[in-house]
């Protein structure tokens, strides 16, 4: 049986209880990312470097995208990509499908000039908000229909793995409130995203780098969820890839 892993950026285990409830599935937790994970002065967790430690099991001293490679700039993220000496859970079960993974294979439009145009003319004309919403939509619809293709194509049950990562939350949750009505609409899509894939598979995985604090920076919590009665025993997100391990031969 696959196990689809949905790796969802900035989802917070707070708000899943709050908006999303069935996003728990049957067991759920929060885990907490140290120091080594974090931005050098601001102590926040750096995504790239917290999914490259999630699919490698490794410190990002180990492999290599520390945080402060990004301190000076966040959307040099978009650069940044694992050594190819460097192996991952994905050269490890075979055969894996790997979907838009930070540090992997990046979505192009993540950390994209126009999501950094966009932002920046957020303070001076609010309808920039509007087409900033639209365009994060669009691309969120773009890789769910990418993965329900996957899915539901004749070669799906192939893979061990099909690991997808999603980046609306945190887009959002760095532009609006965090208990506006618009994130909650961003967590009652992601939502729907796992209402559509349940059929497909009994084992699904859900898991984030980092939560949001209540002034919209990344929290020192991550999300984790699986659709079975499991013991979830994760320290850092490293722990994460030996988790994967564990579910992938279950």
């Amino acid at each position: 049986m696959t196990l689809l892993v949905l790796g969802i950026d900035g989802l917070d285990y707070r708000l899943v209880k709050q908006f999303t409830p069935q996003l728990c599935q049957k067991v759920c937790t929060s885990y907490y990312i140290p120091d080594d994970y974090c931005h050098p002065i601001l102590k926040i967790p750096i995504s790239v470097t917290v999914w490259a430690s999630i699919i490698t099991g490794l410190k990002p001293s180990e492999h290599g995208l520390t945080p402060d490679l990004i301190a000076n700039n966040p959307f040099k993220q978009r650069e940044l990509k694992l050594s190819p000496s460097v192996k991952t859970i994905f050269d490890i079960v075979q055969p894996s499908l790997a979907l838009f993974i930070p540090s992997y294979n990046p979505h192009s439009e993540y950390w994209s000039d126009k999501y950094i145009q966009l932002i920046a003319k957020i303070s001076e004309d609010p309808l920039a908000k509007i087409e900033y919403l639209r365009e994060h939509y669009k691309l969120f619809a773009k890789q769910k229909e990418i993965l329900l293709k996957q899915l539901y194509s004749p070669d799906a049950r192939k893979y061990k793995l099909i690991f997808i990562h999603f980046n609306l939350i945190d887009a959002l949750c760095h532009v609006f409130n965090l208990f506006s009505t618009t994130v909650y609409y961003a967590y009652r899509s992601i939502e729907t995203l796992y209402i559509l894939v349940k059929p497909f598979t009994d084992k699904i995985l859900i898991v984030s780098d980092h939560g949001f604090d209540d002034i919209n920076l990344h929290s020192r919590y991550g999300f984790i969820s699986y659709s079975k009665e499991i013991e979830i025993n994760v320290k850092e997100p490293k722990d994460i890839f030996y988790l994967i391990l564990k579910l992938v031969e279950s």
